[in-house]
Order: C-alpha cells, then structure tokens, then sequence
C-alpha cells in the first residue's frame, strides 16, 4: 500500500514538472500551443454566470433571516394582543382565533421560501465547482496533449532516428489527443447548454419566490381585516366609556393670583387683592364717593394689615425725596443767573441741607488712603450722584501701590520668557534646516557596474534546460542586462548575469525578486 501511494505521489510530481516544462517552452515559442477560442468563451460566461448567482444565494439567504427574525416579533406580538384581548369583551374566541391563524402563516411562509426557492437554488450553485473542475482537467489534458506533439517532433527532427521511440511517442500522442478530446468535445455540449438553462431556472425562481409572497400576504390581510372589523364593533359598544380627563384649575390653594393668603385674626382673608375687593365693594353698596381722604385711609388700613405694603411705603419716601432734591437743585440753577456770591451762598446752604437729607439714604464716602495712588476707574453703574457733585458720591476706586508692581514684574517676567521661547524655536529650525537635504545611509542608491537596468535575488534554485538559460541557487544574486536583440525577449523571462562568476544566460522571473 505504501509503495502505491509513493507511486501516484511520483506519477503526479512528475507530470507536474512536465507540464511546467510544457508551458515554458511554448512562452518560449520553442514548442507548439494548441488554441480553442469557444471554450475560452465559455468559461468567461461561465464566471460571470456563476458571480450573478451568488449574489443573488446570498440576498436570498438574508432576507430569510430577516423573515425568521420577524416571524418571533410577530408570535411575541400576537401573544400580547391575546393577553391584553378580555375573555368578557365580543368575539374573545374569534380574535384568538384570527391571531392564532396569523402566526401560522409566517411558518408556512418560511417554510414555502426554504422548499420552493433556496433549495433549488443551492442546487443550482452546487453545478458552478464541477464545471469549473472539468475546465482545468481539459487545460491540463492539452498541455499534455502539446507535449506529446512536441515530444514526437523532437524525435522525428532528430539527426539520429531511433524507430522505438518514435513509435512510442506517436502511442503516447495518440492516447493524449483521444483523452483530451473526450473531455473537449462534453465541455462543448455542457457549458453552452448550462449558460441557456440559466434563463428557465430564474424564471422558476422568480415564480416560487412571488406566489410564496402573494398567498402569505393575500392570507395576512384577510385575517387583519376580520380582526379590524372586530376590533370597530368593539369601539362603537363601548363608545360610551370613553374617558374624559378634567381641566386642571387656574386657582392654585394657598395663593391668589400668585401672592400668598394671609389669614388674619377672625379668620378673614387679608390679602392686598382681596382687602382692597372688599373696601371697594362696601363702598359701592352704601353708595359712597371716593374721595382722596377715603383713599389716604384705605392705604394706611392696608399698611396695618398687608406685609408687602411697608416695602411700597418705603420705596414712595425714597421717591419724594428724590423729587424734592430735584426741585431743589432747580430751583438753585435757576438762582445761578444772578450774582456770583448768593449762587455760592445758596449752593453751600443748599449742599449742607442735602448732605443731612441724604445721610441715611446712602452710604458714607470711603476716605483715600495716603499710600494709594488714586487711578480713576470707570464703574459699571454709577449710583446716583447728589446734586451739587459732592466729593462724598464722585470719589473714584482707587489701587494700591503693590498691586501695580506685581502687575509689572509679572508682565516683565511674561515678556523675557517670550524672548527666550522664540530663540529656541529658531535654533531647532536652523538645525532643521541644516539636516533637511542629508540623505539616509539606508536610503542611498546602490551603484550597479555600466549595462547593469536593475539586480535581483534568487528566491528558489533552478536549472537550466536548455544552453542559454542561466542557472543558480536560492540567494544568489543576479544582475538584469538588456537582451541583445529586442525580439528574442518573452514574458516571464530576464536575461541575466551571475554577480559572483559573471554566467550569463536567460531566467526566469519568477524564480526571484527584485532589489
């Protein structure tokens, strides 16, 4: 069993070697390539036909998983509205019925979209690697093929003709040729004949795909229907039963129109709003007038009774006294047309009478400090001045001498930091400057002797076959020459000269890598 296995094992490495040989010596144009233009056409469609089909296995097979994914949103669904559905409410039975239906459907939705449209579908994939196997078994037949011809031609060429031989290339030729032509001529009738069937199969798809969606569809709305026509019945018996919330109050418990309730001693509300309500309202019963002595007591009783009205009556004396420094001051501007000396007698008589009104209005004015520099400071919002432009109300804020020097010494200290900032950003783009055009040791072109395009590096060994190929082993290097006449070139190949004896010859490309 052993001696078998090496056998094939021997049998495959050596007829993989000969159809590499093959191979290289038709990119040579030294033996013979044997062309078929169909099946090359073929296989093209093939690969188109087969990318169109799986994409197609793979939308497919998402929107079934979405379909499962909502087949257990609706059961959950369907399992709240039966919960929430009554027993005593019309047609409890009818409902869990219909819902019970509905979710039968989406399983035997699920089920048709699985039998009558995946299925055939893989099935339909499955053909796509068989095919594509069968194509490389005919490529690899008719390198066999070429070889066989090219082998016989050798021989028959030959100088000295050796019968044996040639009568067993001319065999080996023919059972090639019959092996390669079997598979050829199936390849001929199965790619063209699957390409057209590609046309009936998506019409089956289609029509398994849509009949599936009409019928779970056309049921899904039958059965929403008759629950909708419940579910309306429902509403018009119960249509009295409907709930309707009240208006929230305006009056709020504990406050009249946003000011608190105030009780006093017999229990009577004593509110502004409300005690002024009520003077007004005995007023108009016993057919008085109102009169600015009625008024003057209603204020003093509210004084008695309302807490807010001592913040208003002190707010009405501020007022009067700023009304009559007012007057006071006009009447002192319009003295000012007479003499000099009874303006300024009047305006000191004046300042002192409003230095004492004013006293406990305002506060005293803050005596300068003989160690504060006075610097006028422009305030945000200036109180009112007096009158006269008292010293009292003008006197401007003023800062201490240590405040200025910190001041200065921190403004210093930020401006020699600054300094020496920029000198080190200088220094680092001169030095950058300096080492902007200096080249990396490791990035310096290597020089390659005159004639020399380009050098490489064997990455396996090779052998030559023929007297002007180039052999060399894994490593060593190689220098890329250009080819003495331009037409001998062939792709894939280099000619080449050993860097360490100088052997010329041509190499495959392949078999190296570049520098």
């Amino acid at each position: 069993m052993a001696d078998q296995t090496k056998g094939s094992l021997l049998t495959k490495s050596l007829k993989k070697w000969t159809r590499t040989k093959t191979k290289v010596l038709q990119n040579l144009g030294k033996a013979e390539k044997t062309f078929d233009e169909r099946i090359d056409e073929h296989a093209h469609k093939l690969e188109r036909q087969q990318e169109v089909a799986g994409k197609l296995h793979k939308e497919l097979r998402g929107y079934i998983h979405c379909a499962k994914a909502m087949q257990a949103a609706s059961k959950n669904l369907y399992q709240v509205l039966q919960e929430t559905y009554e027993e005593d409410w019309d047609d409890y039975e009818n409902v869990k019925s219909q819902l019970n239906s509905l979710e039968l459907m989406w399983h035997n939705y699920l089920q048709s979209l699985n039998d009558s449209v995946n299925e055939p579908l893989n099935t339909y994939m499955s053909h796509f690697p068989n095919l594509r196997q069968r194509i490389s078994k005919r490529g690899r037949k008719l390198t066999d093929f070429d070889n066989a011809k090219h082998n016989l031609d050798v021989l028959e060429n030959a100088k000295k003709k050796d019968e044996a031989k040639i009568k067993k290339a001319h065999d080996e030729l023919e059972e090639a040729k019959k092996i390669y032509q079997q598979i050829n001529d199936e390849l001929h009738i199965d790619l063209p004949m699957f390409y057209d069937s590609r046309v009936n199969f998506y019409a089956s798809t289609f029509q398994s795909l849509f009949n599936s969606e009409e019928i779970f569809h056309g049921e899904v709305f039958k059965l929403s229907s008759e629950i909708n026509t419940i579910a309306e019945r429902l509403a018009k018996s119960s249509e009295q039963m409907k709930f309707q919330p009240r208006p929230l109050s305006s009056h709020v418990p504990g406050e009249v129109n946003g000011h608190p309730e105030v009780h006093g001693e017999n229990g009577h509300d004593s509110s502004p709003i409300a005690s002024s309500t009520s003077v007004k309202e005995e007023h108009v019963e016993e057919g008085e007038t109102s009169t600015s002595d009625h008024a003057i007591y209603e204020n003093s009783e509210l004084e008695k009774t309302d807490p807010l009205n001592e913040i208003k009556v002190e707010k009405a004396d501020e007022k009067e006294s700023t009304n009559k420094e007012e007057k006071s001051s006009q009447q002192i501007l319009s003295q000012s047309q007479g003499s000099d000396g009874k303006v300024n007698g009047d305006l000191d008589e004046t300042a002192s009478q409003n230095s004492e009104d004013l006293a406990p209005t305002y506060p005293p004015p803050i005596p300068p400090s003989e160690e504060c520099d006075q610097v006028p400071v422009t305030p945000e919002k200036q109180e009112p001045s007096s009158p006269l432009g008292s010293p009292a109300y003008d006197t401007p804020p003023c800062k201490m001498p240590g405040e200025k020097e910190e001041k200065v010494e921190a403004k210093a200290d930020e401006e020699k930091e600054a300094e020496n900032k920029e000198k080190e950003e200088e220094k680092e783009e001169e030095h950058e400057d300096s080492n902007l055009y200096e080249v990396p040791t490791s990035n310096k072109p290597v020089e390659l002797p005159e004639g020399v395009l380009y050098q490489v590096q064997a990455t396996h060994p090779y052998t030559n076959e023929d007297e002007d190929e180039l052999s060399f082993e894994a490593g060593e290097i190689i220098y890329v020459v250009p080819f003495d006449n331009p037409d001998e070139q062939d792709d894939g190949w280099a000619m080449g000269q050993k860097k360490g004896d100088g052997t010329k010859g041509v190499f495959p490309l392949n078999f190296t890598k570049k520098l």
